[in-house]
C-alpha cells in the first residue's frame, strides 16, 4: 500500500545502503544492460526487510506500540472493512 512506501520501503533502502549492508558487489550488470541483485544481496535484503518490520511504531488506531507488520495488518483490515462498506478508510499518516 502506498501509505507505507516511504516509512518502510524507502526507509529500509536508505538504511541498507547507508550502513553498507547492501554493497555494489551485490549487484551485477550483464552485457544486455540490465541490473540484477545476486543471491547474497537478495539474502541481505530479505533479512533487512524482516528486521525492519519487527521495529515498534505507535498505532494511530489502537494508540499502542505495535510492530510495523502489525500496523500494516491493521490497515489491511481497515481497508477491507471500507471496501465492504462498513466504515470510511483512514490511511496511515506517519507522525514525525
Amino acid at each position: 500500500m502506498e501509505e507505507f512506501r516511504a516509512p518502510l520501503v524507502e526507509g529500509l533502502a536508505l538504511y541498507l545502503i547507508n550502513n553498507r549492508i547492501l554493497k555494489p558487489g551485490m549487484f551485477e550488470s550483464p552485457a544486455d544492460g540490465r541490473c540484477r541483485i545476486v543471491r547474497a544481496g537478495a539474502e541481505a535484503l530479505i533479512r533487512g526487510w524482516e528486521t525492519w518490520l519487527d521495529r515498534p511504531v505507535k498505532s494511530p488506531r489502537s494508540k499502542r506500540r505495535v510492530l510495523w507488520r502489525r500496523l500494516v495488518e491493521e490497515q489491511v483490515v481497515a481497508y477491507a472493512g471500507h471496501v465492504a462498506g462498513e466504515a470510511p478508510y483512514q490511511p496511515y499518516v506517519m507522525d514525525y
